[in-house]
């Protein structure tokens, strides 16, 4: 199998150099580095010329004309890859030295999985190790054993809603795959394209996950996402090993997932249960009725049934709040 690594770089230049080398230096060699520059203003460009120069693993370089965004800027480095398997890479990062074999070899051992993400190393930048005492990303968005359970056993979908669970550094992915989820849909402002490919990959049944990590998560101030200051604040936290209360499937997800084609019996279930229900008794007439609950939720049926009678009881309560105060102030 031919291994294509596809790298979105934007004024990365203070990490890039640094990822590059461990993509270069992988034990199972990659067959292509594939680097698509967003219009950077520091000298980005010019270290990834230098790199090309130099190294022996054949690389395209494509400076975009004018600005993609990170979502359009992957999906012109994925397109361009030419790989059987193609590993996302932010610019930041730092690669352990097996993760392209690992994939390989997972990739031709699972037949029917077009998507798998895999577990990192924390690097928290201003912190030693023994500072931070949450050691990986899954530790850290608390995708441990009872919440990996429930990914393998139908709230995929719910599960994916967490931030941060399914990142796109951490995925690889079959080069067939593209042609179910490119182009990306712009329209979903939180779905950039690890999400949109992780929902897609979730419904159709062939998305996987290794608790192996594979990759050091470089976290520091310069980037997009708030994970930084979180767990700057939260590197403390004690071990837990709990299936936290889950979300509903939002609409969102069920129309993106729609306009690429699902129609599915728990779709109009999800409608239902998030535009129809408009009261507390509403709520438990559907839920303990409706045999798709039952059928799709399984065990975990308990912790979803809590988590909407608690959200309907705080509507319920905030309504009869509003009508009381009405009622008194005479307004």
């Amino acid at each position: 199998m031919k291994i294509s690594a596809a790298v979105c770089t934007y004024n990365g230049a203070k990490y890039i150099l640094e990822q590059l080398k461990s993509i270069e230096n992988q034990v199972r060699k990659v067959d292509e580095i594939v680097v698509c520059d967003d219009i950077s203003t520091d000298n980005t460009w010019d270290i990834l010329c230098e790199f090309k120069k130099q190294t022996n693993i054949p690389t395209i370089l494509i400076k975009n004309e004018k600005q993609l965004g990170v979502m359009y800027n992957f999906q012109q480095a994925i397109e361009t890859c030419t790989g059987d398997i193609i590993l996302l890479s932010d610019q930041d990062d730092i690669w352990l030295p097996n993760k392209s074999a690992f994939f390989e070899n997972y990739f031709i051992c699972h037949q029917k999985i077009n998507l798998l993400f895999s577990n990192a190393q924390l690097l928290l930048e201003g912190y030693s190790e023994t500072e931070v005492k949450v050691k990986t990303l899954f530790e850290l968005l608390n995708f441990r054993a009872k919440t990996q359970e429930a990914f393998r056993n139908g709230l995929g979908l719910e599960i994916s809603q967490m931030l941060g669970r399914i990142s796109g550094f951490t995925v690889g992915i079959r080069a067939e795959f593209r042609k179910k989820v490119i182009p990306f849909i712009a329209e979903y402002e939180y779905f950039i394209h690890d999400r949109q490919m992780a929902l897609y990959a979730i419904q159709q049944g062939s998305i996987d996950f290794t608790t192996e990590c594979l990759t050091r998560y470089r976290l520091h101030k310069e980037q997009t996402s708030n994970i930084y200051e979180y767990l700057k604040q939260h590197r403390l936290l004690p071990a837990q090993d709990e299936l936290f209360t889950l979300p509903p499937i939002g609409n969102d997800v069920i129309d993106y997932l729609e306009k690429r084609g699902f129609q599915s019996e728990r779709f109009d279930f999800s409608k239902k249960r998030t535009q129809m229900i408009k009261s507390l008794v509403g709520a438990i007439l559907i839920l303990l009725n409706t045999k798709e609950y039952k059928k799709f939720y399984k065990q975990y049926s308990k912790i979803v049934l809590l988590q909407d009678l608690k959200a309907h009881f705080t509507v319920l309560g905030k309504k009869i709040y509003r009508k009381l105060t009405f009622n008194s102030t005479g307004k």
